[in-house]
This record gives C-alpha cells, structure tokens and sequence, in this order.
C-alpha cells in the first residue's frame, strides 16, 4: 500500500498543479467537467464493481484510485498541452463603439 500512495502522490501533484494552471487561466468549466466525468464514470463504476461484485479490499480500492488520478492527470495534460487555454478572454475587454 505504501508503493501505491507513492505512485498515488505522484499523479495527484501533477493533476493538481496541470489543474490550477488551467484555472488560473480561466478553463474551469473544462477542468470541472474532467474530473466529473472520470470520478462518476470511470473511479466510481470501477471501484464499485471490483470490490463489491468481484470481493477486493482495500489494494484494489487504492488501485481504481491510482487509475483515476493517472487518467486525470493525462488528460488534464493534454487540454494543457493543447493550448486551447490561452484563447480565453479573462479581461472582457469592452468593445469601443
């Protein structure tokens, strides 16, 4: 369990530092929607079926886990790495008429 709160740590502080960054600069309805949709319909369904269908414990709850933050981190990698951040208007400049 030790080993998996390593790797565990490794992909919270990435998800979390790619998240703030793209918040900072104004993607929060996307950073929102990433992690609703991963937490509800991958961590949540997974988690479920293989403790309480398949009998796991605790390990395999850490690993759903593991795969949640990987998979957050991933993607929240890939909408940083797209760029599609730095077109949103944080100002609001007025239009001069």
């Amino acid at each position: 369990m030790l080993a998996l709160s390593c790797v565990w740590q490794l992909f919270d502080a990435a998800a979390m530092t790619l998240g703030e960054a793209l918040r900072a600069a104004g993607d929060t309805a996307w950073c929102m929607g990433a992690r609703i949709v991963l937490a509800w319909l991958v961590f949540t369904p997974s988690a479920w079926t293989l403790v309480i269908v398949m009998g796991g414990g605790v390990g395999t709850v850490m690993v759903c886990l593991v795969a949640y933050l990987g998979a957050l981190a991933a993607a929240l990698g890939w909408r940083f790495a797209s760029g599609k951040w730095r077109a949103i208007d944080l100002v609001g400049e007025p239009e001069l008429v």
